[in-house]
């Protein structure tokens, strides 16, 4: 008996309120939108040297926890659609907070030389030898060709992107040793 008054009363609110459910739908996909459109905003501004790696992979971390919200929703749990705005409302405030006006690393750009300028200035100055610099150089056409290739197909995912970022800081790292020696 109990779970015919159940089924009355939910198909009585469905007739009553038949677009609450779509509303619902609609608002977790302008949800998702706005954390997809956050994590392009991440990704973009690494990309431009304007954002930390270390900030990037945090926030990254945060919007992965705001899907794990939308799959409790989704399962029913004790989530709110509400809860869900205001975290990605919280993201985008670290987001623009953390990015910075001016570059704060060389960025992942196929186009830019800094790296190969680096090698250069370091063997005239006989700071490191033929031998390394053209290792050097081959690391840096590798590093570039990445980018290139993701550069023309839409753009960096985000993996690609701090993977990209990393090696090229290392790089600039290991040639900054082998100029100090």
């Amino acid at each position: 008996m109990q779970k015919f008054q159940a089924i009355t009363l939910c198909l009585g609110f469905l007739l009553i309120c038949p677009n609450s459910f779509a509303a619902n739908g609609d608002q977790l996909i302008q949800l998702d939108n706005d954390r997809n459109n956050l994590l392009k905003q991440i990704t973009n501004e690494l990309s431009y040297g304007h954002l930390k790696l270390a900030d990037a992979e945090r926030l990254k971390g945060e919007l992965d926890r705001v899907v794990s919200l939308e799959t409790k929703y989704k399962e029913g749990h004790q989530v709110s659609l509400l809860r869900i705005s205001n975290t990605i409302k919280k993201i985008r405030s670290d987001v623009n907070g953390a990015i910075s006006p001016t570059k704060v690393w060389m960025g992942i750009d196929p186009q830019n030389k800094a790296l190969k300028e680096k090698i250069n200035a370091a063997f005239a100055a006989g700071k490191i030898t033929k031998d390394e610099a053209q290792n050097l150089e081959q690391e840096e056409q590798t590093l570039r060709d990445r980018e290139i290739v993701n550069d023309t197909t839409n753009g960096l995912e985000f993996d690609d992107a701090m993977s990209i970022a990393k090696e090229v800081n290392q790089l600039d790292q290991k040639i900054g040793e082998l100029s100090s020696r």
